[in-house]
């Protein structure tokens, strides 16, 4: 397995299509600062908040997550066919290079946050807060996008696999909150499902009142949890799929299910209560 995660690294990392992708993140990121946030001329309280207007770009980079992911799943490996190596191992070795890859990316939002700890001279904790805060937020959404990339390329054989990507778009991002609050009246259910879906800031409209740093609570680390958790199921459901024998996969679906539903009870358990006006 470590030699073909490394194998495909070594692929990825040398490929015209992976310095795109990096290059087109980049462009965009450095794009939507310089137009949709510079020129604007707002102030901000500290760089962590201006990091949360953002949510906008994070719309593109669940795009290009999911893309990414598909591109790479549907490229040949012949080599590995060749060696004899399990079409499990194989597809794993793909998805594993693929998210490690992606996962790079982060150096993006980790270089925002350490140039404007520098220039504004914040604390040593806030800064690694604020680090964490913004590398979990990217990782967040490329493991979603991704994680339903690969099921959605191994389903679907066609390229038409990647107009998906808009469906991944709407449904991982804030752009789900008019369709969910309208399908459930617009009352809380609709906004909590929203939040669920969304690997975005939650409550993107509100006004966080007490903090001006990043927000490093239970709420988002079971998040962190429910995530994770989804993107082992989907190795363990492909693995299921393709693989000779079935009890093993199977078993360790149901357990991940499991732990699945625990930890998205958790996080509904940790959802913010609203504010009473009575």
């Amino acid at each position: 397995m470590r030699n073909i995660v490394q194998l495909h690294l070594n692929r990825m990392f040398r490929s015209v299509f992976f310095l795109a992708v990096v290059l087109l993140t980049l462009g965009c990121f450095l794009g939507f600062s310089l137009i949709g946030i510079e020129s604007v001329g707002v102030t901000f309280v500290s760089y962590i908040i201006k990091f949360d207007y953002y949510a906008y770009f994070e719309v593109v980079l669940t795009v290009i997550a999911f893309c990414t992911a598909v591109y790479f799943f549907r490229q040949e490996s012949m080599l590995e066919v060749i060696c004899f190596y399990p079409k499990v191992k194989v597809l794993w070795g793909k998805m594993l290079a693929t998210l490690g890859g992606s996962l790079s990316l982060c150096v993006i939002p980790a270089a925002f946050v350490l140039i404007h700890a520098a220039m504004e001279q914040t604390e040593l904790s806030f800064t690694v807060a604020a680090l964490l805060y913004a590398v979990i937020r990217w990782a967040l959404i490329i493991l979603a996008a991704q994680s339903t990339a690969f099921l959605a390329a191994y389903l679907i054989r066609s390229p038409a696999v990647y107009a998906l990507s808009l469906a991944a778009c709407v449904l991982f991002t804030y752009l789900n909150d008019t369709i969910l609050t309208w399908l459930f009246d617009f009352d809380e259910t609709g906004e909590k499902l929203s939040n669920f879906f969304s690997m975005q800031q939650p409550f993107m409209t509100g006004v966080d009142v007490e903090y001006v740093g990043a927000r490093l609570d239970l709420f988002l680390w079971s998040k962190v949890l429910y995530v994770a958790l989804f993107a082992a199921v989907v190795f363990a459901l492909i693995w299921l799929l393709c693989g000779r024998h079935k009890k093993l996969p199977a078993a360790l679906l149901a357990a991940l299910l499991l732990a699945q539903a625990g930890s998205i009870s958790a996080w509904f358990m940790l959802y913010p209560r609203h504010y009473a006006y009575e």
